[in-house]
């Protein structure tokens, strides 16, 4: 029999400092970003797109060494959740 796990009481990893402070001012962005995504890195928001894989593109493209990219965070701002394709 499969045991469900709790993902809720994980324990991360590490801090992600940019996903608490995008946490903590989601409200503020959203004037500006409503409905899009945006990368946050060390508590600034670098860069914005209503589609997530031309952010993450974008992103990866300028970062092409992902080892030093901890403190970076992709969230949608908006009050409703975005549409995501299956």
């Amino acid at each position: 029999m499969r045991k469900e796990y709790d993902f809720s009481k994980a324990t991360p990893l590490w801090h992600n400092h940019s996903q608490e402070w995008f946490d903590e001012h989601k409200a503020e962005l959203t004037p500006q970003y409503d409905g899009e995504w945006v990368t946050v890195y060390k508590s600034v928001v670098i860069d914005h797109d209503e589609c997530v894989s031309e952010l993450l593109r974008r992103f990866y493209e300028k970062t092409p060494d992902t080892r030093d990219v901890r403190d970076v965070y992709f969230g949608f701002v908006g009050q409703q959740d975005p549409a995501v394709l299956a």
